[in-house]
């Protein structure tokens, strides 16, 4: 999408009322009720660079509504505590999300970023960007999102 390719928003951040930088307005859908979606237009989060929209989104996950987060131990506790703290409206959330990190077995990785993150989040970001090496930035954020 052009929220990631142009202003690399990867997670779909919007620009809420505590947020002070910079914004684009784009059209998006919203499922309010379960099975029906609803055309949009809402302000989203911008960032300079890769590194910073990730980072961006662990600044975002710093908010009370996202504190369960923190002591998740699997993907799917992950997801849904994300879910159920208000990040997605779709009905599908959670099973999408779950679809994509099974059908890649992206829990391979789950070591390796668990025992760095801690102390080397920083490292971690900037090598996933180092090893995607021209692949879509997608495929490594997902790394990061789920497993940390």
């Amino acid at each position: 999408s052009s929220l990631s390719a142009k202003y690399h928003n990867y997670f779909g951040l919007k620009a809420g009322p505590y947020w002070t930088g910079k914004s684009v307005n784009m059209a998006t859908k919203e499922e309010y009720t379960p099975g029906i979606t609803t055309d949009i237009r809402d302000n989203f989060r911008v960032f300079d660079s890769l590194e910073e929209g990730v980072i961006g989104y662990f600044e975002f996950t710093k908010f009370p509504n996202y504190a369960a987060i923190k002591t998740a131990t699997t993907p799917e506790e992950y997801v849904t505590y994300i879910k159920n703290a208000g990040y997605a409206t779709s009905s599908t959330y959670i099973q999408n999300v779950l679809n994509v990190v099974y059908q890649y077995n992206l829990t391979r990785y789950d070591y390796w970023v668990m025992i760095y993150w801690q102390k080397h989040w920083r490292i971690v970001i900037r090598r996933c960007i180092y090893q995607a090496n021209g692949y879509a930035p997608f495929v490594f954020v997902l790394l990061i999102v789920f497993f940390i």
